[in-house]
C-alpha cells in the first residue's frame, strides 16, 4: 500500500478519536443517561485508536524507519 493511504487512515483515526471523545464529553455535560450515545462514542474512539496504531506502524515500516530511532521510542 502506498504511504499516502496510511497517512489518510492515520488522520481519519485521529478525527474519529476526537469525534468519539467529543460525543462522550457532550453526553456527560448534558447530564444524559442515553446508552446509545455512550456506545457510539466508545466504539468511534476505539476504532479511531486502532486506525491510528495500525496506520502509524504501517507508515514506519513503509518509510523505512528503524523502531529503535530515538524519536520513535519517545513517541511510543
Amino acid at each position: 500500500m502506498p504511504v499516502y493511504i496510511y497517512q489518510i487512515l492515520h488522520v481519519t483515526g485521529i478525527i474519529m478519536l476526537f469525534m468519539g471523545y467529543g460525543a462522550l464529553l457532550g453526553r456527560s455535560l448534558a447530564n444524559s443517561h442515553n446508552a446509545a450515545v455512550r456506545k457510539l462514542g466508545s466504539i468511534t474512539s476505539g476504532i479511531g485508536l486502532l486506525l491510528i496504531l495500525i496506520a502509524g506502524f504501517g507508515m514506519i515500516t513503509k518509510l523505512g524507519y528503524s523502531y529503535t530511532a530515538p524519536w520513535l521510542i519517545v513517541k511510543m
